[in-house]
């Protein structure tokens, strides 16, 4: 989303003067739960900046472990931005949004944030800050109130399984047919689409444990070498169509992903995952490796089967047994 921006919300305090002294009562009127702002929201939304725009926006929001994450279109603008909650009381969302084009020149001093409110059956958003515009940046506010349109957050198109305190458990298979277990956890957000993480196994491979970095947008997720946004090697993208071809180069390394199939059944100790599968092809630290893997928007990866490397001690399978949401 190129403009948009910080919301403040004045709770009223009433003063009631008294011949002893001052008596002061909170408005405590707003007592919406965390749970009604699940759903499609649209309606009209005005940006106040250099230029003044009113524009029709979606926002989708859905709710995991008490945590609400807010996925925001808007008219004639092809990103999508995700709210990421900052914090929730006293019925309302403070939150900041997160840049969808990073890369982005007009991007690099992007700071905006705001608050949701419930007002009846709309949401009240206010967001304000600096949003992408020529320079760098744009001072703006944006305002506006939505009506829900549906119970059910609209979000099936966009890559949403990027959460800290999520994890992930796959089982290991060589193709001696050793089994061992991988584990990925998410542990930070770093606010720029960046999710750090650790990284465990019982396979015998390095230490304990080691961090590692996605970078997860609605529109793309990305492993990454670091935290720097210039090491993104991309998987996937949500607007992927059959024979698409994804190609990374980062320094002497070179990683090509094809686009196979968006709906791919995948079934791993009796459960069936509807997948998008990808033919993965990897010249990176002087070695090349090829597989095929499988993974969805709402979950992350799920399989992958190697071609290339096939000696007995390499990895033929991993595959996902566990996660906890």
């Amino acid at each position: 989303m190129k403009k948009i921006s910080y919301l403040l919300i004045m709770i009223v305090v009433c003063m009631i003067m008294t011949p002893v002294g001052c008596k002061k009562k909170s408005d405590d009127s707003n007592t919406s739960s965390i749970d009604q702002f699940v759903g499609t929201w649209q309606g009209p939304i005005t940006f106040s900046g250099t230029e003044v725009w009113d524009k029709m926006a979606t926002l989708s929001i859905r709710l995991s472990d008490n945590v609400l994450t807010g996925f925001l279109t808007i008219q004639d603008d092809p990103d999508v931005s995700r709210l990421r909650q900052i914090s929730f009381a006293n019925g309302v969302m403070s939150f900041a949004l997160v840049c969808s084009t990073p890369e982005d020149e007009d991007c690099q001093n992007f700071n905006v944030s705001g608050t949701l409110a419930l007002n009846g059956n709309a949401i009240k958003i206010n967001m304000s800050g600096t949003f992408c515009g020529n320079g760098g940046g744009e001072q703006g506010t944006v305002t506006g109130d939505i009506v829900k349109t549906s119970s059910t957050p609209d979000d099936s198109k966009y890559i949403t399984f990027a959460q800290v305190g999520r994890e992930w458990q796959y089982r290991i298979t060589g193709f001696d047919g050793y089994q061992c277990i991988l584990k990925f956890s998410l542990t930070e957000d770093l606010g720029n689409g960046v999710f750090a993480g650790t990284m465990s196994n019982d396979c015998g491979w390095g230490s304990g444990q080691n961090q590692f970095w996605w970078y997860v947008s609605p529109a793309m997720w990305c492993d990454m070498m670091n935290a720097s946004l210039n090491t993104r090697i991309l998987n996937i993208r949500s607007d992927a169509q059959v024979g698409d071809i994804y190609q990374t180069i980062y320094g002497e390394d070179t990683v090509t992903v094809t686009v196979l199939s968006l709906n791919d059944p995948v079934v791993i100790d009796g459960t069936t995952y509807s997948c998008y599968k990808i033919l993965k092809k990897t010249t990176q630290f002087g070695s090349y490796s090829e597989g095929y893997a499988w993974g969805t928007f709402a979950i992350g990866f799920i399989k992958y089967e190697a071609i290339l490397p096939n000696q007995p001690y390499d990895v033929h399978l991993e595959e996902l047994i566990f996660k906890n949401f």
